[in-house]
């Protein structure tokens, strides 16, 4: 029985070995391994990639058989910056916090030390104050626990988890880009085909064996990088659900005993009488008052200005209107109406310094000599 088996197999080997070679093509593909067949693998792998580069139309059919991977490649990228992003965003986080409570704590000493030296009200309310600053510090300090367990599982996943989804990742892509490549290899050799010169035949079909074999590898890396994808967000959903929680239940307990401590501190201040601060608005009414007498003075210098000037001058008019005997002894002795003046005060009661008093009187004096010619009767006398 053995030897009949085995006369049927070597029976069968032979009716395989006697088929031609285009009929043994149609079960079996003939790979190209050479040295030639990879450099020019490599070269249409790279053309692909610079067209892609490029941004290159690319086929309609090929995009759309892409499109699933594409949306999913996209979802990788916005995951993967967000939680850069995130972990960036809690190091700044983290260090506003431990500034601001550094910053209250510092309010709060020094309200304490001022209000020991101040044994009134006031003293008390700043004690209250910065007894209450202080403890809104330390319990602000710990919302720091959930964030740093925030911190390092989010670091942790995106060093494993979409680390490891990016090697996928990267893995399809360049599969993908040697699929692409092996179509433009085939198209370009297709354009040559003939079917009655065996060696173009040959070469078309080792080719086409190529293209096959990165059509199930890139296949292959497709489903295992959508499968990936899939499970890297829904474990970041989880992380977020678990690791948030916490923090969102110590940000509420944070809030609620704050505000507890400053409804009892708001409680000691209603006991308190409150200051009724007359002296600001006796200081704004006397401020008032000042801007008035301000003004007031002004106009009257202005006034007395004026005054002053048409004085002068009618005094100097009367002294040459005088005789010239006269008008000697006016010179040296003036009228009574300029004796009669002040050198710092005036008629109307304005005071003014010597240099106004002579600058008015040079005018006046300026004004007469241009309009009156007994002037110069006199000098010849």
């Amino acid at each position: 029985m053995y030897k009949l088996v085995h006369e049927e197999v070597v029976s069968c080997e032979n009716l395989f070995s006697s088929y031609s070679g285009s009929e043994y093509d149609r079960y079996a593909d003939r790979y190209d391994d050479t040295a030639m067949s990879k450099v020019r693998q490599q070269y249409w792998t790279a053309k692909q990639v610079l067209m892609s580069k490029l941004g290159k139309r690319v086929d309609d059919h090929l995009v759309a058989s892409d499109a699933e991977l594409d949306a999913k490649l996209q979802i990788f990228l916005s995951a993967k910056r967000t939680c850069e992003r995130l972990i960036k965003c809690i190091e700044r986080y983290q260090d506003l916090i431990c500034d601001l409570a550094k910053d209250e704590n510092s309010l709060g000493r020094f309200l304490k030390h001022q209000g020991k030296t101040d044994k009134t009200n006031a003293g008390k309310i700043m004690a209250a104050v910065g007894r209450a600053q202080s403890y809104t510090a330390q319990q602000r300090l710990a919302l720091r626990v959930p964030l740093s367990r925030l911190y390092s599982e989010v670091e942790v996943f995106l060093d494993r988890a979409v680390a490891d989804c990016a090697i996928t990742v990267d893995a399809t892509e360049k599969a993908r880009q040697e699929y692409r490549g092996s179509l433009l290899w085939m198209d370009d050799v297709s354009k040559e085909l003939d079917p009655d010169v065996y060696q173009r035949l040959e070469k078309y079909r080792a080719v086409q064996a190529q293209v096959r074999k990165n059509k199930a590898k890139f296949d292959q890396l497709k489903l295992a990088c959508l499968q990936k994808i899939d499970l890297l967000i829904a474990s970041r959903c989880n992380l977020f659900s678990q690791i948030l929680t916490c923090y969102q239940n110590g940000f509420l307990r944070f809030w609620e005993k704050t505000s507890d401590a400053h409804n009892s501190m708001a409680d000691i201040f209603s006991t308190v009488q409150n200051y009724e601060f007359v002296i600001l608005k006796d200081l704004s009414e006397l401020s008032t008052k000042s801007l008035a007498n301000l003004s007031e003075t002004r106009s009257a210098e202005v006034n007395g200005a004026g005054n002053k000037e048409l004085l002068c001058a009618e005094s100097l008019e009367n002294l040459f209107r005088d005789s010239p005997d006269g008008e000697t002894t006016a010179c040296l002795n003036p009228p009574a109406a300029i004796v009669a003046l002040d050198p710092t005060q005036d008629r109307a009661g304005v005071t003014y310094d010597d240099g106004i008093r002579m600058r008015a009187s040079g005018e006046a004096l300026h004004e007469t000599s241009t309009r009156s010619p007994t002037p110069s009767l006199l000098i010849r006398a």
